[in-house]
């Protein structure tokens, strides 16, 4: 299972992007990723791919970059995850 996970820089995100809306920055990306297979978890900035590979990582980031222009100057961080396995621990809680 892989995960991308992403943040951006609010105020270089108002400046450069060509909405008001910042929500609609977030829902562009939120829309390429959920093309290449991913989905997001929780309402966090997280989607994870069941089935997906690490080459499907970079190529949905690469798509971003390519449609979204405004999206690697607001970056702050972008990272690649990979589980081998995922526990809900709910249950250890009292």
């Amino acid at each position: 299972m892989y995960a991308i996970v992403f943040d951006l820089d609010a105020t270089i995100l108002e400046r450069r992007y060509p909405s008001p809306s910042l929500r609609d920055a977030y829902r562009e990306v939120s829309d390429i990723l959920r093309h290449h297979g991913f989905a997001q978890r929780d309402g966090t900035h997280l989607y994870v791919t069941e089935s997906g590979t690490a080459v499907d990582c970079v190529l949905a980031v690469q798509e971003i970059g390519r449609s979204c222009a405004w999206f690697a100057p607001c970056v702050l961080d972008l990272r690649m995850l990979r589980f081998d396995e995922e526990t809900d621990l709910s249950c250890a809680l009292p």
